[in-house]
C-alpha cells in the first residue's frame, strides 16, 4: 500500500493557470495588444507559445515572429513598446475578468493563518504580478514572496527563479512544494529540487504537465487543499 504523500514545510505557486483563472483574459489581451501591428492575430498556441519572459520579452518575441512571417505590418520602432502599453491598459482595466479558481484564495488564506510560508513565482513582469495578486488581497501581505521574471535572468524552465523563491520562504528546497499548470513549472522545480505538484485544473496541455513527471497530479483545488489541509 503507497503511503499518503506528506506534508510540505511551505508552498511556491504559480499564478495564471494555477491560482488565476485568467488565460483567456490573457490571450484577449495579447491580441488587443499586437492588433495594430499585424495581418493576422496570433491563436491561443502562439500566445502559449510565447510564454516564459515577463510580457515586454513575449510580445517582442511574437512581433519578430510576424516580422520573419510576413504578416507585420508596422515599421514603427516604438511598436513593442506601444503594444505592451496597450496589453497593460486592457489588461488593468479588466477587474472582473481577474478570477481566482474556486477554493484557491480561501486555501491561501487558511495556510497563512496557519503560519506556512507561500510565495509565487510567476513568468509574469513583476507590475502584471502585482497587479493581479493585489486585486485578489494577497500581495503585499498574505504572500511571504514574490518572484516575478523581472527578477530573474533565465526563465522557466530554469530553477533561478524557484530558487531564488525557496531562498525567501527560508525553507529546505526538499520541504517545499512548487504548484504549478505548466511543464516549465514542473521541469523547474525538478531541477530546483523540490517537489513538485500538477494544477490541471488550469492547465493549458494536460498531456505535456504530466509528461514533465510532476511529483504529484491534482486535477481539482480540492484535492490539493486535502494534501495541505488534512480533515480531523
Amino acid at each position: 500500500m503507497t503511503a499518503p504523500p506528506t506534508r510540505p514545510e511551505a508552498v511556491l505557486f504559480d499564478l495564471d493557470g494555477t491560482i488565476v483563472d485568467t488565460m483567456g483574459f490573457l490571450f484577449d489581451a495579447f491580441r488587443h495588444a499586437v492588433a495594430p501591428f499585424v495581418s493576422r492575430l496570433p491563436s491561443n498556441a502562439e500566445v502559449v507559445a510565447t510564454f516564459g519572459p515577463a510580457e515586454r520579452e513575449c510580445i517582442a518575441r511574437y512581433l519578430k515572429q510576424a516580422e520573419q512571417a510576413g504578416t507585420l505590418t508596422s515599421t514603427d520602432p516604438e511598436r513593442v513598446n506601444q503594444a505592451v502599453e496597450r496589453f497593460f491598459r486592457f489588461y488593468e482595466r479588466g477587474h472582473d475578468q481577474i478570477r481566482a479558481f474556486p477554493g484557491m484564495i480561501d486555501l491561501i488564506q487558511t495556510l497563512h493563518r496557519a503560519g506556512v510560508p507561500l510565495g509565487v513565482f510567476t513568468g509574469k513582469g513583476r507590475r502584471g504580478a502585482e497587479y493581479t495578486l493585489g486585486e485578489l488581497g494577497l500581495w503585499p501581505g498574505v504572500l511571504r514572496c514574490l518572484v516575478s521574471s523581472d527578477d530573474i535572468t533565465r526563465v522557466k524552465p530554469d530553477p533561478e527563479g524557484v530558487l531564488k523563491a525557496v531562498e525567501r520562504l527560508n525553507v529546505p528546497a526538499e520541504a517545499t512544494l512548487f504548484v504549478g499548470d505548466a511543464p516549465a513549472d514542473i521541469l523547474a522545480g525538478r531541477a530546483a529540487k523540490t517537489r513538485t505538484a500538477a494544477a490541471l485544473w488550469g492547465s493549458f496541455d494536460h498531456a505535456a504537465t504530466l509528461a514533465a513527471e510532476p511529483t504529484l497530479v491534482f486535477y481539482e483545488v480540492a484535492q490539493l487543499r486535502d494534501l495541505l489541509l488534512p480533515r480531523p
